[in-house]
């Protein structure tokens, strides 16, 4: 039930998109359309033109009434008493190849067409969109603008505003020469208008193809910027989609500046028109949940084979292009439905998600339809102003895809503030019941050594009351005492490093501010003692400026007097110990090194562990004494390495932060 609810749900919305996206084709079609348009139509090759025709600002499409001249450049004053022409309305014909037995759409032409007015002098201007691929424009005999040479070809493509002065009978010709591309010369209808109509109809495709192409590549910028910090692949592809788009819809901007190499701008375009399609239909899959079905995989196997395709038009030959105009129409026109039809699949395969943007569903629709109409109007719609339906469809897609991304980035900040408020109440709870958990463990393990060392102690003047009692004991209850003799050493043992452990993990008070030079003159104080009964000499050598750190001086204290004492225990009668502080960068080196044996390799990166100790195994404390202090160092921010002196011995090294 609830399945068709929400199929019902995502149909209506499919309908209205549909009717939305009628309604503006329709507008479109009749009220922008330079073949549909309530103008003045020339009657037999001349449009009658008269003082009132421009009043209203009216632009006239020149359509109907055109004069072509097969593969002829003819001056002026060559056409008169020519027959040898065609009456073509433009849009008729999309290639020199219909001109030709052999097919090509190369060649030329001189297109001829005659205005009539009888009234004052009248200021006007005429809009020549792209002309393939090579021109030049005649007025009454008059050169008055050339795009490249038809003669000597040279093409080049721009779009041209011309001011001229309509007085009297006016005749318009166009040499037109087309030796690179597979589109004939006049295949878009130049407009005539007012000069102050003209420049507006100018000036508003340009800012309105500037506007969404830099939109379209800000956007595209900002995405990247969120795929680089968040890689998600949605990203990436709306992205991709941004800046295809800016590529496309830019193709007015190159052509009001002007272009020479034809080719590599018109596969560039379609280039990036193909990718947009891609890219629309990539992140729609995404969004409707559909990206991993094989249908999409096929669509993208499909899309790669079609952009090898344009790459290889555009390194074959113009002059055999005539053998592929028919495999290229199909081709294009197959891709084109089969985009719309994979992005319609998409949305209703999707159709009963009750989490399928209502935006996504009308945005994708229309973009569809845009698809379909572009099709369908091939040759039967230009737009006398501003951009293509196909324009207006791909940059509402780009809306809509821009208000999705940005409602789920929203959400996604929005959850991870929440997620993130949480997380520090969750981490200050579970902390506070971390460390209560380890005050009471440290707190249980000093009451069990406590209480274990009395009985301990007690068993230990038992047996020396036994051994020095004069008690007559045979051999195997003497050998019955040193068991248990042994085992309570052992006992012991285990016992004094057990409170040591936790003697030492005890909460301290806090940091306090302590001179380095001071503090190890102290400790150099207490332990000269100790070096000079196992006749060792004890250096120590100050830092040459005022140097200060953060920590507990007594602990700090144990670092260094149990660093020492390893230094004692293995540096032989006669050797030395030095106790050394400098400054290095934003720290305070304080080093303790000896000429004894040095450590092994192997034990070189494992002495700081619990439990590992190079002394004996009789020893009471095994292995915690640099294993505590390298904890301690690590408290404050540093580091306690070792390393072995290239002049014998070994150096350990204290590495602390200075503070002011």
């Amino acid at each position: 039930m609830l399945k068709t609810k929400h199929r019902m749900r995502n149909f209506a919305l499919f309908c209205l998109s549909f009717f939305i996206a009628a309604i503006f084709f329709t507008f479109n079609y009749f009220y922008n359309n330079k073949y549909t348009l309530s103008a003045p139509q020339a009657v037999d090759g001349t449009l009658q033109i008269y003082e009132s025709t421009f009043s209203n600002n009216t632009l006239i499409p020149l359509i109907n009434g055109w004069r072509i001249y097969p593969d002829q450049l003819l001056a002026p004053n060559e056409i008169a008493g020519n027959s040898s022409f065609q009456r073509i309305n433009l849009g008729d014909k999309k290639t020199f190849s219909s001109m030709h037995s052999s097919g090509t759409p190369l060649g030329s032409a001189t297109y001829v067409y005659n205005l009539k007015y009888q009234s004052e002098p009248l200021r006007l201007s005429i809009f020549i969109p792209e002309i393939f691929s090579s021109y030049s424009l005649y007025i009454d005999d008059v050169l008055v603008t050339s795009c490249g040479d038809p003669i000597d070809y040279t093409p080049f493509l721009q779009y041209r505003l011309i001011n001229f002065i309509l007085e009297g009978d006016t005749q318009i010709v166009f040499q037109v020469s087309n030796q690179t591309h597979y589109y004939f010369g006049m295949r878009a209808a130049p407009v005539i208008g007012t000069q102050a109509s003209i420049m507006y109809l100018a000036l508003s495709t340009l800012c309105l193809s500037a506007l969404c192409c830099f939109s379209s590549l800000a956007l595209c910028l900002f995405t990247l910027g969120l795929w680089i910090t968040q890689r998600r692949h949605l990203h990436f592809t709306f992205g991709s989609l941004a800046l295809s788009f800016a590529l496309y819809i830019s193709y007015p901007l190159f052509f009001f500046f002007g272009i020479n190499h034809i080719k590599i701008l018109f596969c560039l375009k379609n280039l990036s028109f193909t990718a947009m399609l891609i890219c629309a239909l990539a992140v729609t899959a995404e969004l409707c949940g559909v990206t991993r079905h094989p249908y999409i995989k096929a669509i993208i196997v499909i899309c790669g084979f079609y952009i090898l395709w344009i790459v290889l038009l555009a390194m074959i030959p113009p002059a055999r292009l005539s053998l592929l105009l028919g495999v290229l129409n199909l081709a294009s026109n197959t891709f084109l439905l089969l985009m719309a039809g994979s992005i319609f699949w998409c949305v209703l395969h999707s159709a009963t998600q009750e989490s399928l943007p209502t935006l996504l569903i009308v945005a994708s629709n229309i973009f569809a339809l845009g698809l379909l109409a572009n099709y369908f109007g091939f040759g039967k719609f230009e737009p006398i102003r501003f951009l293509w339906p196909i324009d207006y469809c791909a940059g509402l897609l780009m809306c809509c895809f821009s208000v999705l991304m940005a409602k789920e980035s929203f959400r996604l900040a929005h959850e991870n503030r929440h997620l993130t408020e949480h997380l520090e109440e969750e981490v200050a709870l579970r902390t506070h019941q971390l460390e209560a958990l380890s005050e009471e463990r440290k707190r249980f393990l000093a009451d069990v050594s406590h209480d274990l060392k009395a009985p301990l102690s007690a068993i230990h003047s038992y047996m020396e009351l036994i051994r020095f009692g004069n008690l007559q004991l045979d051999k195997e209850t003497q050998s019955y005492l040193e068991v248990i003799e042994q085992k309570s050493d052992e006992m012991t043992r285990r016992v004094t490093t057990l409170q040591t452990f936790s003697n030492q993990e005890l909460p301290t008070g806090p940091k306090e501010r302590i001179v380095v030079s001071s503090f190890l003159m102290e400790v150099y104080r207490s332990n000269q003692p100790d070096a000079d009964a196992q006749g060792i000499y004890f250096v120590f050598r100050p830092a040459t400026e005022p140097l200060y750190f953060f920590g507990w001086p007594d602990k700090c204290a144990r670092v260094l007097e149990n660093l020492i004492y390893n230094a004692l225990s293995f540096t032989p009668e006669g050797g030395k110990i030095t106790l050394g502080a400098k400054k290095q960068g934003d720290s305070v080196l304080i080093t303790v090194a000896d000429t004894g044996i040095g450590i092994p390799k192997t034990e070189l990166e494992h002495i700081f562990e619990q439990g590992v100790s190079l002394r004996s195994a009789s020893t009471e404390q095994r292995g915690l004494g640099l294993y505590f202090a390298r904890n301690t160092v690590r408290e404050l921010g540093g580091e306690l390495f070792a390393r072995n002196l290239s002049t014998g011995g070994a150096e350990f090294c204290i590495l602390l932060p200075l503070c002011p």
